[in-house]
This record gives C-alpha cells, sequence and structure tokens, in this order.
C-alpha cells in the first residue's frame, strides 16, 4: 500500500511537472522525482523528454510512460488491443501507459459521445457490468470473455474524463 500511494504521489508531481514544462527544467525535474522515491527505498529512473511532453518512469517493478498535451494528441491504437474502440469527437490530453494498463485523459465529450462509445464497446464484445452516475459523473465498468477490464469515466459539467483498458 505504502509503494502505491507513493508512484500516485509521483504521478502527480510529474503531471504537475510536464504541466510547468521548462520553468522547472527538465533535468531538476527528474532529479526531484528520483530523489523523493529512492529515500522511500525505491530504485527509480526518470527520464523527461526535451519538451516535457513525455516522462519515463522505470523501477525494478516495471515502467510507465505519461504523455501529455493541452493540444490533442493522436487515439492510442498502438497501445491498445481492436476490441478497444476509439472514443470518437474528444480531444485526448493524457496517455499513461504502465505496460499492464493504458489510462487514456480526455477533453470535450459530450453525452452524444457518451452514448455512441457505451455502444460501441458493447458490439465489440464487451460487458457493461456496472453503469453509475451521480452528481455529474458517469461510470462504466465492462469486462469480456479474454479477461480484460475496461473503465470510462466521464464529468458532465466540464467534459473531461478517462478511460482505462487492462488485462489480467
Amino acid at each position: 500500500m505504502k509503494k502505491m500511494l507513493f508512484v500516485l504521489l509521483i504521478m502527480l508531481l510529474v503531471i504537475g511537472l510536464i504541466a510547468c514544462g521548462k520553468s522547472i527544467g527538465e533535468k531538476a525535474a527528474e532529479n526531484m522525482i528520483e530523489e523523493i522515491m529512492e529515500k522511500e527505498g525505491v530504485e527509480v529512473d526518470v527520464d523527461v523528454d526535451d519538451g516535457g511532453d513525455t516522462v519515463t518512469i522505470e523501477t525494478e517493478e516495471g515502467g510507465m510512460t505519461i504523455e501529455g498535451d493541452e493540444g490533442g494528441m493522436p487515439w492510442p491504437n498502438d497501445k491498445l488491443p481492436g476490441n478497444v474502440p476509439e472514443l470518437k469527437g474528444v480531444k485526448v490530453v493524457t496517455v499513461i501507459d504502465a505496460g499492464s494498463g493504458i489510462m487514456i485523459g480526455f477533453e470535450g465529450c459530450d453525452k452524444n459521445n457518451v452514448d455512441a462509445y457505451i455502444k460501441l464497446i458493447k458490439s465489440n464484445g464487451w460487458n457493461v457490468a456496472m453503469d453509475m452516475e451521480s452528481d455529474g459523473t458517469r461510470i462504466i465498468m465492462a469486462g469480456n470473455s479474454n479477461d480484460e477490464f475496461l473503465q470510462f469515466g466521464w464529468n458532465s459539467e466540464d467534459g473531461s474524463g478517462e478511460i482505462t483498458y487492462g488485462s489480467s
């Protein structure tokens, strides 16, 4: 549990540092994150690309790549299996690839996009196990016969959300 909290902390730091861009400097950001993790006994190698749009984190237990672009980026077809359809009509702003799972952050999603996506995932063999809406947030969880899972979260107030894919 402790390591998970530190990984989440690091992810928040990384996202914040990406947002800061060059003002902090890529090398300073790398060193700061590595120092924090190593104080907790986790050997880590952090690499921030020249533009600050991609951060790669490697530990003994695996790696993670975080890509972000407020201007939008392509749907990560190359990181997802064919049964995970593209959410059309949105702007992809974050892709986190943790090896065993992918998280896609998006903006500009409306109810029509959501309804169309739910139909699309069902037609691709996903079984919706939960579809819940509360206080402007909708969460959909689905699985399939290949032991894969798909989670969709959407905020109707600002049109942002995320799709998480993983397999066991």
